[in-house]
C-alpha cells in the first residue's frame, strides 16, 4: 500500500472538488441556456465541447475551474513518486511478463490402454 502525505491528500481533495464544482457549474450553465442544451450535454457525447465552443462567454469560468483541477492533478502525479510506484506496479508490462513466465507444472501424459478383441469360431470374445 502506498502512503501519501497530508499535503498530497489535501491537494488531491481540492483537485477533485474543483473538478466536481466545474463540471456541475457547466451543466448548470447549459440548462440556463436552454433545456435542450442541458439534456444534450448530459446525454450526447461531445455536446459539452460544442456548447463550450459556441458559448465561450458563459462556459469559460467552469471550464477554467476544470482545467485548474486537472493541472493540480497532473502536477501531483508528476511530482510524487508514490503515484508512479502505484501505477507502475499495477500496469507494468514486466509484471505481466513475469506472471506469464512462471513455470507451469507438467501434466502427466494420459496413458491409453489399447484392448484388442478377437472373436473365435464359437463366438466367444477374447481380450489381448
Amino acid at each position: 500500500m502506498h502512503h501519501f502525505d497530508a499535503l498530497t491528500i489535501s491537494l488531491m481533495a481540492i483537485a477533485y472538488g474543483l473538478y466536481l464544482v466545474g463540471s456541475l457549474w457547466l451543466i448548470l450553465v447549459t440548462f440556463q441556456k436552454s433545456l435542450g442544451w442541458g439534456l444534450a450535454c448530459l446525454f450526447v457525447p461531445f455536446a459539452s465541447l460544442v456548447f463550450v465552443c459556441k458559448n465561450w462567454d458563459r462556459a469559460s469560468k467552469p471550464v477554467f475551474c476544470c482545467l485548474i483541477s486537472s493541472a493540480i492533478g497532473i502536477t501531483l502525479y508528476a511530482s510524487n513518486p508514490s503515484f508512479h510506484e502505484a501505477y507502475d506496479k499495477k500496469h507494468s508490462p514486466t509484471t505481466t511478463i513475469a506472471q506469464a513466465a512462471k513455470p507451469v507444472k507438467p501434466v502427466a501424459p494420459a496413458v491409453h490402454k489399447t484392448v484388442h478383441t478377437t472373436t473365435n469360431h464359437s463366438g466367444i470374445k477374447h481380450h489381448k
